[in-house]
């Protein structure tokens, strides 16, 4: 009987470490995620960084300055210069007035490299739009050409479909139209 209640004692012993072990809070959970991305921030792992950083913040549902912090400098180490400045933006609308003289200055000596990564992202995606604007324009006045060129019937696709084939179709169509306008005229005779 004593071995009995031994085992007894044991199994719920058991049982509640394990349940005590599943029953980590989100709190608990963000701050390992937090320590955990200031390893891999500290280790120039600025990817991981980001990621436990967002881990982070939504098991604590918020941020902090430090959280902050790390994913601008990561953003900006990886060249996503848009999600730096959504990090230093939010830095400044909700950290700003409380932190310190130090805090801040950590922050805005990343300012100018993001601006700058910012208009760089911004004009190469101009000129990547002027480009195709470009080649969409030369395609258009070629087409002009060809038009003039076979004087009108072009066997060109545009849109994926050969026009001289739409132009055909379009006979064919009005052809039909007019016999069964014939032949129903005929019947009413």
């Amino acid at each position: 009987m004593n071995n009995f209640y031994r085992t007894i004692v044991m199994l719920l012993f058991f049982t509640y470490s394990f349940n005590g072990l599943s029953q980590v809070s989100d709190k608990e959970k963000g701050a390992l995620y937090i320590k955990e991305a200031r390893l891999h921030f500290k280790k120039s792992n600025f990817t991981k960084t980001i990621e436990y950083s967002i881990k982070a913040e939504k098991l604590l549902h918020r941020t902090t300055s430090n959280i902050l912090y790390m994913k601008m400098v990561s953003y900006v180490k990886t060249e996503q210069f848009r999600p730096a400045q959504v990090a230093y933006n939010q830095f400044n609308s909700e950290f700003y007035k409380n932190s310190s003289q130090e805090v801040r200055d950590k922050f805005n000596s990343y300012y100018i490299q993001i601006e700058d990564g910012v208009e760089a992202e911004v004009k190469k995606k101009e000129v990547e739009m002027e480009s195709d604007e470009y080649k969409k324009k030369e395609e258009e006045e070629m087409q002009a050409v060809l038009d003039e060129v076979r004087g009108g019937d072009v066997n060109v696709k545009i849109d994926g479909v050969n026009e001289a084939e739409r132009k055909r179709e379009e006979e064919k169509k009005r052809i039909d139209a007019e016999k069964k306008k014939k032949e129903a005229e005929r019947r009413q005779k």
